[in-house]
């Protein structure tokens, strides 16, 4: 009996079954990627709800405040911790502190009223009708900061 001689080929479905290993985990590696920037994707989506959410409390506070109040809001800032002293204002800003700071990683927010005509305005007494433009900032995994304003006119009876 004749022994066969060694095939030419010999290993090399070995070989393409690494090509198509090699391949397959070429896809995989791209498909978790894209899975991981869809979920950061989503989180930043959720981030900018909840601050769109904790401005949009904040102008309902200063409108519920009334015309002889709404001046108490006008320059805090809970990034530098800067909250009105006395009043109904001073337990507003408290809670509405507590809210995007609970809400958003290291969320802080202000709050600033301008002139129609854009001028930033100081203290108290604020002359109506006022734009006032509540900010509210967070920071992101990747140690960044991302902001967002809402402005709105302030018209009260």
């Amino acid at each position: 009996m004749k022994n066969p001689s060694p095939s030419s080929e010999q290993g090399f479905s070995l070989i393409e079954l690494m090509v198509a290993l090699t391949i397959f985990a070429i896809g995989l590696l791209g498909l978790a990627y894209l899975q991981v920037a869809l979920i950061r994707q989503n989180s930043g989506a959720q981030y900018m709800a909840q601050a769109s959410l904790a401005a949009n409390q904040m102008l309902g506070n200063i409108w519920a405040a009334g015309r002889s109040n709404v001046g108490d809001f006008n320059g805090m800032n809970t990034c530098t911790n800067s909250l009105p002293g006395t009043g109904n204002a001073a337990a507003v800003a408290a809670a509405w502190s507590t809210l995007v700071a609970n809400t958003l990683p290291q969320g802080c927010g202000s709050v600033q009223f301008y002139t129609p005509n854009g001028t930033a305005t100081t203290g108290t007494s604020i002359t109506l009708p006022t734009i006032a433009t509540i900010s509210v900032q967070w920071g992101t995994a990747m140690g960044g900061q991302h902001q967002m304003n809402v402005s709105t006119e302030i018209l009260l009876p």
